[in-house]
């Protein structure tokens, strides 16, 4: 099936970009220790009164939120303040980096060169953020419409049973989980779309990329559904060993770190994976598809 050709030449195209991997996963790094000055300020400022910054060790659980509550706001606006433009700054370097990753993911030939992958992201920085910009709104669009639909189908029935009310919600948030599936899809074709046509018009690209998915509805959407279940798998994976695991020693919270650390790497692999399999799909796709 194509949606398996394709799935396999994105592994295959993946599997060949280590030394960009590792140029993004160091970004990160970088990334992360600029994100832990203000984290590690905020937590010694309340670590005299607050048993918030070590349990926030062991994770963002129950325990915590009742830390948060139990200060009355004011712990939570901290943090929120205090992380909130590094928050904002992290987003816009991952709209960066991808640029780079669309360049090099669509180029079936050739050695991975540093300066071509900053010269591709900073060309395609801003278009990136303009597609990312109607991305947001269609998404909220999209969970507006679908759970109003849902408040209303609810709201008009008089006597409804815990037993329904539950179900209702498992089926508005299967259909949501499928439309952030397309979503997604069409963002990434998308992506590769604005690189291959050196095109300007991110709205216009991310329509004809919808118009793509329709056309070839079973096999893009097929593809779509592969390259989710692997990122839910290794999620699980890793929250049910960290579920199991309490920092209490030096030697835990290092193998902790370590396991984070591949866990990043192997989310950055699979976001390259995913983009050379929507990169396969322009480009392997008929022409007269490709382009309308």
């Amino acid at each position: 099936m194509k949606a398996i050709t394709r799935y396999i030449r994105g592994y295959d195209r993946a599997s060949k970009s280590f030394r960009m991997l590792f140029l993004i996963y160091a970004a990160y790094l970088v990334a992360a220790l600029l994100l832990a000055i203000p984290f590690l300020s905020l937590a010694k400022g309340m670590g005299a009164n607050s048993m918030l910054p070590a349990e926030l060790m062991n994770g963002f659980d129950a325990t915590v939120i009742r830390e948060l509550m139990a200060s009355g706001g004011p712990a939570f606006a901290v943090y929120i303040k205090g992380f909130l433009p590094w928050m904002i700054a992290f987003l816009l370097l991952q709209v960066y980096l991808t640029g780079g990753m669309v360049a090099w993911v669509s180029n079936p030939w050739g050695r991975f060169q540093f300066q071509t992958f900053v010269r591709e992201s900073n060309r395609l920085f801003i278009r990136y953020l303009k597609l990312i910009s109607w991305i947001v709104i269609w998404q909220i669009i999209t969970a507006m419409v679908i759970w109003l639909a849902w408040s209303i189908l609810v709201g008009t029935q008089e006597l409804i049973s815990d037993q329904t009310l539950v179900i209702t919600v498992i089926v508005a948030g299967i259909i949501h989980l499928m439309s952030l599936l397309f979503i997604l899809m069409a963002a990434d074709l998308a992506r590769s779309s604005l690189f291959l046509q050196d095109s300007q018009k991110s709205l216009k690209t991310l329509w004809q990329s919808v118009k793509l998915q329709f056309r070839r509805f079973s096999s893009i959407y097929l593809l779509s559904l592969l390259l989710f279940l692997v990122p839910c798998a290794l999620i699980l994976l890793f929250y049910w060993f960290r579920s199991g695991v309490i920092v209490n020693n030096g030697w835990i919270l290092l193998g902790v770190v370590m396991i984070q650390q591949l866990f990043i790497l192997a989310r950055i692999f699979l976001r390259i994976w995913r983009l050379a399999s929507a990169c396969a799909c322009q480009i392997h796709c008929p022409a007269k598809d490709a382009l309308q």
